[in-house]
């Protein structure tokens, strides 16, 4: 039986690619004969291209300038992730800009994938990464890990999130605050699954990053998605400390374009003596964490490798604009590591762990996702 995954593989963020190709991954090591399906509407691929959507405003006029200067690096970048998502995932060959006139999808059953997929707002609310709609009509429905990314629903979509959940056979949600939401919609309680990150191993993950490091020398790597104004401070104090170089990649999300332009250049960096590595392919980002002396990140997937990897490596959970990072907190707090929080009064990067009992708990994250995973398997095979 052939399975579908359906989520935000063409989003070219590393966190994003990277727990689409650990599902995949995570599958085809269970033994099904499983790939990505290749949905990436405009409104969505936009995002990260030169031409981005709406031009036509002042705030689209502003981005596009934003984006034409821009432009070699966003070439480099977009070629690096479309180079990783189909030399290290298996893709559909079919490659969808639009499901609307698809009457069937040649699987028998479908997984919604992790990220925000069932959000009110990410993705304009689009019905296909709720696998609804006549392309989903005669396949047997599953969710791994998925995301609505609110605490509450907007009541005028209700009603429609119940008509496009009803008829999942199995689900597993991201976040704890979804069961319950999950439950009043459609009566069925989810499992709380672990980010697909975690379903493969630190070996797995080290082989996709290579034994050769791309950076000569010992170095700090500097990741981040916002505004880092702490975590750039605590940077160059430690570069001074230690005599080690900056190696900084930017995945900068706001709607502001100077500010956007300022870190995506890499002017910013330059500007603090950081070497920018921006326009990196999602495996060379995983060798940039593993073969660091020191990680700083502001992000949640930077916060899972680091782990994984058992760097010295703090994580930045509140960002300079007041608003949290929820998922690398609890990350921290689950692990046992809130001491690597730059935000904490008692953070250290030097402090000594004890990885083994780290390890252990990520086992056990691992192992349920496993065996949600060859539940899905099962059904699919009880016709």
């Amino acid at each position: 039986m052939k399975l579908g995954i359906m989520t935000f593989q063409r989003a070219n963020n590393y966190g994003a690619v990277l727990q689409c190709c650990a599902l995949n991954r995570a599958l085809q090591n269970l033994g099904a004969d499983c790939e990505v399906i290749d949905y990436s509407p405009d409104y969505f691929r936009k995002l990260y291209h030169v031409l981005p959507e709406k031009m036509f405003s002042v705030q689209g006029l502003k981005t596009l300038a934003c984006h034409l200067l821009l432009r070699k690096m966003l070439v480099q970048r977009n070629a690096s992730f479309d180079l990783f998502v189909g030399n290290k995932m298996k893709i559909s060959k079919q490659h969808y800009l639009t499901l609307d006139g698809v009457s069937e999808l040649p699987y028998d059953a479908v997984i919604t994938g992790s990220d925000q997929v069932w959000s009110p707002t990410v993705a304009r609310f689009d019905p296909a990464f709720f696998l609804y709609g006549d392309a989903f009509r005669n396949v047997r429905k599953y969710s791994y890990a998925a995301s609505i990314g609110v605490k509450q629903l907007p009541e005028e979509k209700t009603e429609e999130y119940k008509r496009r959940l009803a008829d999942y056979r199995l689900m597993s949600v991201r976040e704890e605050s979804a069961v319950p939401l999950v439950e009043q919609l459609v009566g069925q309680t989810p499992t709380v699954s672990c980010d697909p990150t975690f379903l493969l191993d630190a070996d797995e993950w080290k082989a996709m990053a290579g034994a050769k490091p791309l950076v000569d020398g010992e170095y700090i790597y500097l990741y981040y998605v916002k505004q880092p104004q702490e975590i750039r401070e605590y940077a160059k104090k430690l570069a001074k400390e230690t005599g080690c170089k900056v190696i900084c990649t930017s995945c900068f999300f706001t709607r502001a374009p100077g500010a956007k332009y300022h870190y995506m250049s890499g002017k910013a960096d330059q500007q603090d003596g950081f070497v920018t590595m921006n326009a990196v392919a999602p495996d060379e980002y995983l060798n940039l964490i593993l073969h660091a002396k020191y990680v700083l990140c502001s992000s949640f997937h930077g916060t899972v490798f680091s782990i994984l990897f058992r760097k010295q490596f703090l994580s930045q959970t509140v960002w300079h604009d007041g608003s949290s990072n929820d998922r690398a907190a609890n990350l921290l707090k689950l692990t046992g590591l809130s001491g690597r929080d730059i935000c904490s009064a008692n953070a250290s990067i030097d402090k000594v762990e004890d990885w083994d009992a780290v390890a252990e708990k990520i086992a056990v994250l691992r192992e349920n996702g496993h065996q949600y995973l060859n539940d899905i398997l099962t059904d699919m095979q009880e016709a």
